[in-house]
């Protein structure tokens, strides 16, 4: 055999294992609706488990798989998970929703600039913190400041710094001193 003929040999291997690849991936991508990908159908699977679901485990599932996905986090997504932190009836969940957030924050801020749904964001966890009852959430939701650059974050900061609940307070705090400290380095560099 000349070493035409095997290239020619190899190479039509190469393709014959290659080829169900190619078409598992090829019919992957025209399975999504609208060009969306893998990642977007498993947040928007994520929300409704997140809304739907009575299990608490789930429900905490889901919003870690959005938290992994935070960079391709869309607003409508954002607008869903705001409507689970006041909603959602267990304070696991409501807690890690507003982790959730800061990873967001952090995940699509450029630089000291906020990211394009940081207000939104840190006006649904301002409005939270009024309305929490459960202390661990509120702790959730200062520490979750700090990763704000939006300027509202310190005015959230500040009403936790208030709380009545001392726990909330050092965590408010806590935060303020780690916000101050990421912003300062992100512009001195």
């Amino acid at each position: 055999m000349t070493s035409k003929e095997r290239f020619g040999l190899s190479s039509l291997l190469v393709f014959a294992l290659a080829a169900p690849f190619l078409v598992i991936s090829f019919c992957s991508a025209l399975a999504q609706p609208n060009g969306e990908s893998e990642n977007q159908s498993m947040i928007r699977a994520a929300v409704r488990k997140l809304q739907h679901s009575k299990e608490v485990s789930v429900r905490l599932q889901a919003v870690v798989t959005i938290a992994s996905h935070a960079e391709i986090v869309t607003s409508q997504t954002q607008s869903q998970l705001t409507e689970s932190l006041v909603s959602d009836t267990d304070p696991l969940v409501r807690g890690a929703i507003a982790t959730t957030f800061a990873q967001i924050a952090a995940k699509q801020a450029k630089g000291i600039e906020p990211g394009p749904n940081e207000e939104r964001m840190v006006t649904a966890l301002s409005k939270a913190l009024s309305l929490e009852p459960d202390e661990s959430v509120r702790r959730a939701i200062a520490t979750a400041a700090a990763r704000f650059n939006h300027n509202d974050a310190e005015k959230l900061l500040n009403a936790a710094q208030s709380d009545s609940s001392r726990s909330v307070q050092q965590a408010a705090r806590q935060a303020k001193l780690l916000r101050d400290q990421r912003r300062m380095k992100l512009t001195t560099g």
